[in-house]
């Protein structure tokens, strides 16, 4: 519980609203150290299908990866393929649902099973090669297991109906033409989505796996190093710096390890319409306030007591009083609602600079 109120606090801390957080318990463990798996049953009319397994180093299990290394859990998935033992826990389940065709992606806690997810209209991907000829063996007998139990449910079929392309209606043809031309566009854009999406997972874990330094600078110029800690309410980079965007900007901190002692913030700044006040919070907490009164670049500081880094993040949340967009002061036709441009941060341990009152 400690540490999920941990969780709660640095991700609000960090600007996440309240209102958008959910709580979910992973409810899984390893079948060995350091080996994770998922299983999967397809439910076709009245019949329960064992799947395939997908095994990971890793907890968060859904590509897994090739691994000629765990032929005991591919003879193990082998014995559950034959004998199918949660065919009845997952036929209540499927019946509880109300779901007829569909796969239940499922782990076992203590032998217990715990459904994650019921997907009716799952990916069917082909088989594929492996190195294990276990598993290779199973993917065949799982996906013949699959096609009988379509078979079983289809209809006779009757003679096949011949026509000749001269007597479909020209409109139809066009139709037809039409739909396939846009369902290949839409495929297209599916994948192009995906291929962003994953980039943007790869980015985010990357800049995450980033822990900052004390005393290192933080550029906010282009080409600096400020993409790898800013988060929420930036403007892109310039030559010069980068304007906040709206009433706040994040930037998030992962140190090397704990600080031991207080850090003092300094930040190179200036107001795109002075005179404008922003409120410095860190970990949810405000420390201090910051009176801009003209546009000129100034240094303002904030000493962050070590207490509040006890768990090596520091969630650094500028709230932006009356920001104004350059459309509003008939300047240009942006209309982004620029507060506080930054040229660069540091944090350094602090050398007598005192804390500030609290608000």
């Amino acid at each position: 519980r400690g540490d999920v109120l941990a969780a709660i606090e640095r991700a609000v801390a960090g600007g996440v609203p309240l209102s958008s957080l959910i709580v979910i318990e992973y409810a899984n463990e390893p079948v060995r150290e350091g080996q994770f798996r998922k299983l999967s049953a397809f439910r076709i009319g009245r019949e329960i299908v064992p799947h395939f397994s997908v095994n990971d180093g890793q907890w968060l299990v859904k590509y897994g990866r090739m691994d000629p290394s765990i032929e005991d859990l591919y003879l193990e998935e082998q014995r559950m393929l034959e004998a199918n033992p949660y065919a009845e826990h997952l036929q209540k389940v499927f019946d509880v649902a109300g779901i007829e065709y569909g796969r239940a992606d499922f782990g076992l806690l203590k032998g217990r099973i715990q459904v994650y997810e019921i997907n009716t209209n799952p990916h069917i991907p082909p088989p594929h090669k492996h190195p294990s000829a276990t598993r290779m063996q199973n993917v065949r007998v799982a996906w013949e297991k699959y096609l009988q139990a379509l078979r079983a449910i289809d209809s006779p079929s009757g003679p096949p109906v011949w026509f000749r392309r001269k007597e479909l209606d020209p409109g139809i043809l066009g139709v037809m033409k039409h739909d396939c031309v846009e369902e290949n566009a839409r495929l297209a854009r599916n994948r192009e989505a995906q291929h962003e999406h994953d980039a943007q997972l790869r980015l985010i874990e990357n800049l995450q796996r980033v822990k900052y330094a004390v005393g290192t600078d933080i550029d906010f110029t282009e080409g600096g190093n400020g993409d790898f800690y800013t988060r929420k309410g930036w403007c892109p980079s310039e030559p010069w710096g980068r304007w906040t965007a709206g009433a706040e900007a994040i930037v998030h901190l992962r140190f090397k390890q704990p600080p031991g002692r207080d850090i003092c913030l300094t930040a190179f700044i200036k107001a795109f319409a002075p005179p404008l006040r922003a409120i410095v919070h860190v970990n949810g907490e405000r420390l201090a306030s910051w009176e801009l009164k003209n546009a000129a670049f100034r240094k303002f500081r904030a000493v962050i007591p070590h207490e509040k880094l006890r768990a090596g993040e520091a969630g650094i949340r500028f709230e932006i009083r009356h920001p104004r967009s350059p459309k509003s002061l008939g300047l240009s036709q942006d209309a982004r609602p620029l507060g506080l441009g930054f040229a660069r941060m540091r944090l350094d341990w602090n050398q007598g600079w005192r804390r500030f009152a609290p608000f």
